[in-house]
């Protein structure tokens, strides 16, 4: 699992397999203002249901590349 989807505040993570269903949910949900079951994963990476009301979220990220940035060194 190494896709990320932020919904306002809160970050969850998306297994591969799931990646381009979540991604195109996400978006009938956004531009049809509609209401959307995703099958994520929290931080601790048990998997979770969220529903996505797409009429009344302001904004959704998916980051497709989802692992973190690499720490600099010095």
């Amino acid at each position: 699992m190494d896709k990320k989807l932020i919904i306002g505040q809160s970050e969850w993570s998306v297994a591969d397999e799931d990646a381009q269903d979540v991604s195109h949910a996400v978006e009938d949900a956004m531009v049809n203002r509609t209401t959307v079951q995703l099958r994520l994963y929290n931080k601790e990476r048990r998997p979770v249901t969220v529903y996505l009301n797409g009429a009344t979220t302001a904004f959704v990220v998916f980051d497709p590349h989802g692992d973190p940035r690499p720490s600099q060194m010095s």
